[in-house]
């Protein structure tokens, strides 16, 4: 699942930056008792090359333990 905010048009050079939206502890504390793993909300914003954010992204990842 995933929402998109569009906040200005952007041009040039783009970078996107990814935020958990819970202490990345927390969430490694749950990996090991989760057989199917766990769902992640991150936030990513992505700024022009001024610095400027241009569109906000709101995501779910899945994450499991390897190995």
């Amino acid at each position: 699942e995933a929402t998109i905010r569009y906040r200005k048009v952007a041009r040039g050079d783009l970078t996107a930056t990814a935020t958990l939206l819970e202490p990345r502890a927390d969430l490694l504390a749950r990996l090991p008792s989760a057989e199917k793993g766990v769902e992640a909300q991150v936030k990513v914003v992505v700024t022009d090359g001024a610095g400027v954010a241009t569109s906000e992204v709101r995501v779910t990842w899945f994450l499991k333990k390897m190995g």
